[in-house]
């Protein structure tokens, strides 16, 4: 079960937009088109769902793999999830109830 990224890497000046391939509450694997180097330290904000708070955390990448469609997939272990944050990624896994955007009165 995928989530949203917007990956901000250290000496980058815009983030980078992903889904998560893996998730859980110590990291997750992303893939992009660009590569990503052993041990750099990158912002990441997740949303979940939609209309889910956005998670945002520090993290550090912990491996980086050149796959054969081209694309570059990373792992990322996170360094400071908060323990309600780490709570909001483990009710995501288990299909739990999700946050519903809310309507506007008509």
């Amino acid at each position: 079960m995928g989530a949203s990224a917007w990956l901000r890497f250290a000496g980058e000046r815009d983030a980078r937009g992903t889904v998560s391939l893996d998730l859980s509450k110590q990291g997750a694997q992303f893939s992009g088109i660009r590569p990503a180097e052993d041990g750099t330290p990158v912002l990441v904000h997740l949303q979940l769902a939609s209309g889910s708070p956005v998670i945002e955390c520090k993290g550090r990448v912990c491996w980086s793999r050149l796959m054969p469609n081209g694309l570059h997939n990373f792992g990322v272990r996170f360094l400071d999830l908060l323990d309600d944050e780490a709570a909001l990624i483990e009710r995501f896994l288990s299909g739990g109830p999700r946050l519903l955007p809310r309507l506007a009165a008509v």
